[in-house]
């Protein structure tokens, strides 16, 4: 056996420091000035093994830590985290550091490691002394590995004097979602191609699982966060208690050290990110733990949050009900391989003055014209739209409007709010918008189903 049995049992610093707010170098320099363990609840005594270094490393499957070194000792990760590490054939290196989303790239021939980026997500812990203090120790070991060896199906990273840094073990497949208490709701942790994927869910006090209620995703935009985009634009947790329907919230992951999804968009071109999969792993994994109506699931998001609204309406048709999009598009890749498997409802809401996502267009994204009337030739809709003013609502003299496609299969409906003079943004009427975006979605939305529109006296929604 390569690894000893615990031999010094370590204290956690959350009780000593519950006020701490500082960066991975100072968590170091802290546990490193009090002689304290930063790891979870043993170290660990490993014996030298005689395995020579620069074992290849196996790349495209998921690894979790075992063991890491915190002050000269191999310790366990605190209870209720998981540290992941995915390495790519392409020198690549991400993960989940029990907190935050990292991103790396090691070298392939001498099987060293070079922290580029770290995404700061915090998903739920920039309060949990203890485990940022861990997250820094992790990420230095990181950066202090020079070699590799493989022993009883364990990945070690050592350092320049052979010293064990970090011991991986094979992660668990697809499995049940890991869920704690997240101020607001649920922060999870799904086991997705070997990464840990992250996402929020909310269960409105409503819900008794007495019926079946709809499930709504909400997305992201592009370098953004689950927490900030829900919390700080799109927030539906009121209307989840009040029309009793399940929200979730995922969390993308990173390419080159920034959040995304992949749509085939320029920036991500290269991404391997597999978010349609990912997405139907949460739809299975939510429905098998709650009562969700299978026929009421829909998507929705902001700019990169929109692009995948629209990629699963496309490549998971069997499955999304409606979609809404703010700010979003279709990519080029996105609107190639659109087939869709049924008349979708699709709603967008876009500014005409975006400078960040044209309304017009470019090389990389369609226009929005394009890709309204793309949807209502699919759905089968009337070729001419109807159009009808908004109501200015914060006077400021510049009249929005709504445009409809009707007579659709399934009556189902594609409609467009074009906002005159708003920008790349998420519109609510507090902020000085003529709508809120929030209520907006959920009354088009609420009205479908997989087989279209919903008999009035089926519908959740108060009108």
């Amino acid at each position: 056996m390569l690894l000893t049995k615990t031999v010094t049992v370590m204290e956690t610093t959350q009780a000593l420091f519950p006020s701490l707010r500082l960066f991975p170098s100072c968590c170091i320099l802290l546990c490193m000035t009090l002689s304290i363990g930063c790891g979870g609840s043993g170290s660990v005594a490993i014996s030298k093994s005689s395995e020579p270094l620069g074992t290849p490393i196996t790349t495209n499957i998921g690894w979790q830590v075992q063991y890491y070194r915190s002050e000269g000792s191999l310790v366990t990760p605190i209870d209720g985290t998981n540290i992941t590490a995915n390495f790519t054939v392409d020198g690549r290196l991400s993960g989940s550091s029990g907190c935050n989303n990292y991103f790396a790239s090691y070298d392939k021939t001498n099987q060293s490691i070079h922290i580029e980026k770290i995404a700061l997500t915090k998903m739920a812990c920039s309060d949990k002394t203890g485990i940022m203090m861990q997250e820094a120790t992790y990420l230095e070991n990181l950066t202090s590995a020079v070699a590799t060896a493989i022993a009883d199906n364990s990945l070690i990273l050592k350092n320049a004097s052979g010293e064990t840094l970090i011991v991986f073990i094979l992660a668990p497949g697809v499995g049940k979602a890991k869920c704690s208490n997240f101020g607001w709701g649920l922060a999870c942790t799904q086991n997705h191609n070997g990464l840990a994927r992250q996402y929020i869910l909310y269960i409105p006090n409503s819900y008794d699982g007495s019926k079946a209620v709809p499930l709504l995703f909400n997305f992201h935009g592009y370098s953004s966060n689950a927490e900030n985009h829900h919390r700080g634009r799109a927030d539906f947790r009121g209307l989840s208690e009040e029309e009793n329907f399940i929200l979730v919230v995922p969390q993308g992951s990173l390419f080159e050290g920034v959040t995304h999804w992949n749509v085939g968009a320029n920036k991500t071109r290269q991404s391997a990110a597999d978010d349609v999969g990912f997405t139907d792993v949460l739809i299975e994994t939510i429905t098998s733990e709650y009562r969700i109506d299978s026929t009421r699931i829909y998507s929705t998001g902001m700019s990169n949050g929109g692009y995948m609204s629209y990629h699963l309406a496309c490549l998971l048709s069997e499955k999304i009900a409606a979609i809404a999009s703010v700010t979003g598009s279709m990519t080029p890749k996105t609107f190639d391989s659109c087939s869709p498997t049924h008349p979708t409802p699709i709603l967008q809401i876009h500014g005409t003055t975006d400078n960040t996502v044209p309304y017009e267009g470019a090389n990389w994204t369609v226009p929005i014209d394009k890709v309204l009337e793309y949807w209502s030739a699919s759905s089968g809709c009337d070729s001419h739209p109807s159009t009808k003013p908004l109501l200015d609502q914060n006077s400021d003299g510049l009249v929005s409007k709504v445009i409809s496609y009707s007579n659709c299969r399934g009556q189902v409906k594609i409609q467009l709010y074009k906002m005159q003079g708003m920008g790349h943004q998420w519109p609510e009427i507090e902020r000085g918008s003529d709508i809120s975006a929030v209520q907006v979605i959920w009354s088009f939305l609420s009205e479908y189903s997989l087989n279209g529109l919903i008999e009035p006296m089926s519908s959740n929604f108060k009108s």
